[in-house]
């Protein structure tokens, strides 16, 4: 009986041995992080600023994404601007649909089965890539929908590469991912030497070559909420991201060799979570509910971009609130609210910001491109503005004055081009 415990227990750590081994020789750069330039910005949403639409951009356009039955769709959970494209993945049957800058329709790609849940734009070789059997295949297609190749390996075998297409390309065959804080013992089988990194860099056949912001055993449990685009977002650098750490409210920058601290953000008691929420295990599978007990807590920061001297980004907690969606002039330290800008005669008294529900317009600002946010409106917000401002109609640009006259409530979302003034 003991000979045969002994030999299990040896048994055991030939395997641990093993597995240390082989994991090590799989280990790629650990990156660490640069934290001595950063600035703390103390927000306080409830007193974020409103005004007209003309205060705070010189430049808006609407564009109606062209509506025929190929294209039709519901709401847009991400949207992707590339040169003289919209790449959208929508939200009721996951698709890709590509439109042209115009709005109009080019092609579709997916299948109601496909169910896709990650995109990825490689803006160096001006590709998409998406995956749909849970990281066993990676499609790429040009920008028109074609489909260029097909990469395929065994995903929970191959300990190099990681299984998320959702990531954001540094490089022509450089991109950074984020991952989970996830569970995963060393003498797992889904155990991979990134696994308790938060972020790691990928080439685009998705080998990981390096890892940063690791996490430590009071984290494997940790129940993150995520709302919105994130944490991972384009920043107005081409060769950069954003990425937002959930529960601390840390904002930072990701290029190929460096991860940059650039914001701490400080909200005032009532919004924050305490200092140790991300490591107290008596809260572990209890997050949910203690948001329930503190609906003004924000649990996450997320849709993270920047425009000039302007950044952008949304705060969401239990309560849904008017200052969701906030604008911060890092210059004047002016606070603004998407929520609290009305109409006026530069956006022909049309809203910027849709109301009609939360799920149509739950992400808020959607992209950016260095100078401008892409926000979109259901067809149902704009026809119910255009209806109570009738007598405006001919201040409308021709074309959308066109699709207001021949379209209706049922159409496709309408994306928002909005140009930031740099002083605010």
């Amino acid at each position: 009986m003991f000979a045969l415990s002994k030999n299990r227990i040896l048994v055991f750590c030939y395997l641990t041995i093993f597995s240390l081994l082989t994991n090590r020789a799989y280990a790629q750069e650990t990156i660490k992080v640069d934290t001595s330039n950063f600035s703390y910005l103390r927000l306080d949403p409830s007193n974020a600023i409103g005004g007209k639409v003309s205060d705070f951009f010189s430049e808006i356009e609407y564009i109606p994404l062209e509506t025929i039955k190929e294209s039709l769709f519901g709401s847009i959970l991400r949207l992707e601007v590339l040169e003289d494209r919209f790449i959208i993945l929508e939200n009721s049957n996951h698709f890709i649909l590509i439109f042209n800058s115009s709005g109009k329709y080019l092609s579709k790609v997916g299948t109601q089965k496909e169910y896709l849940t990650e995109l990825s734009i490689n803006r160096f070789t001006k590709q998409i890539l998406f995956s749909n059997d849970r990281g066993k295949t990676l499609t790429v297609c040009d920008l028109n929908g074609t489909v260029l190749k097909k990469i395929k390996f065994e995903a929970n075998a191959d300990k190099t590469k990681t299984t998320s297409s959702q990531m954001i390309f540094l490089g022509n065959d450089e991109s950074v991912g984020s991952n989970y804080y996830d569970n995963i013992e060393i003498n797992s089988k889904y155990y991979k030497p990134f696994s308790k990194y938060l972020i790691h860099y990928a080439k685009s056949d998705r080998t990981v070559y390096a890892q940063a912001l690791p996490y430590g055993k009071l984290q494997n449990n940790l129940d993150v909420i995520n709302v919105g685009i994130g944490p991972l977002t384009l920043t107005d650098i081409d060769t950069a991201s954003f990425y937002s750490k959930a529960y601390d409210y840390s904002i930072y920058q990701i290029s190929p060799k460096t991860v940059k601290l650039l914001y701490k953000i400080i909200f005032p008691a009532y919004f924050s979570v305490p200092t140790n929420f991300a490591t107290d295990t008596t809260l572990d599978g209890n997050r949910y509910q203690w948001f329930e007990k503190h609906p003004d807590a924000i649990f996450c920061v997320s849709n993270f971009f920047r425009a000039g001297d302007n950044i952008t980004f949304k705060t969401t907690s239990w309560n849904s609130t008017k200052e969701d969606d906030l604008i911060y002039n890092t210059k004047s330290g002016t606070l603004s609210a998407l929520r609290h800008i009305e109409q006026d005669s530069l956006s022909y008294h049309l809203p910027i910001f849709d109301e009609t529900s939360a799920i149509s317009n739950k992400n808020g600002v959607l992209a950016s491109d260095k100078d401008n946010l892409y926000l979109s409106l259901s067809s149902l917000e704009m026809f119910k503005f255009y209806n109570l401002n009738l007598e405006n109609k001919s201040l409308y640009p021709t074309k959308l004055l066109s699709y207001l006259k021949k379209g209706s409530k049922k159409d496709n979302a309408v994306i928002v081009r909005l140009k930031l003034k740099k002083s605010l």
